[in-house]
């Protein structure tokens, strides 16, 4: 896996941002249930993808791009690639 150095783990830079987001979702599930029960369906499914995906990062960054084998730092700060699905989340 293609790195560069930098003072904080990368890992550690994106995992409390990720668990935010994730909590942020199953929030607005919870709001959506009973007027909106299609929403809170789906904002949940993406908050427990975000939270697999925040178990993977926290273990590596690279686990969370489609092909960790060809990762690159600057693009996953960037938002330049590829995140796995959720099948793929669970598997690894």
């Amino acid at each position: 896996m293609a790195t560069s150095k930098s003072a904080k783990n990368p890992s550690d830079e994106f995992f409390d941002s990720l668990v935010s987001n994730g909590i942020d979702f199953l929030n607005r599930s919870v709001t959506d249930l009973k007027k909106r029960p299609k929403y809170s369906v789906i904002n949940f499914c993406v908050g427990l993808e975000i939270f697999l995906k925040a178990r993977l990062i926290k273990e590596h960054w690279a686990l969370v791009v489609t092909k960790p084998e060809t990762a690159i730092i600057e693009q996953f700060r960037a938002g330049d690639f590829h995140s796995v699905s959720m099948e793929d989340a669970i598997r690894r």
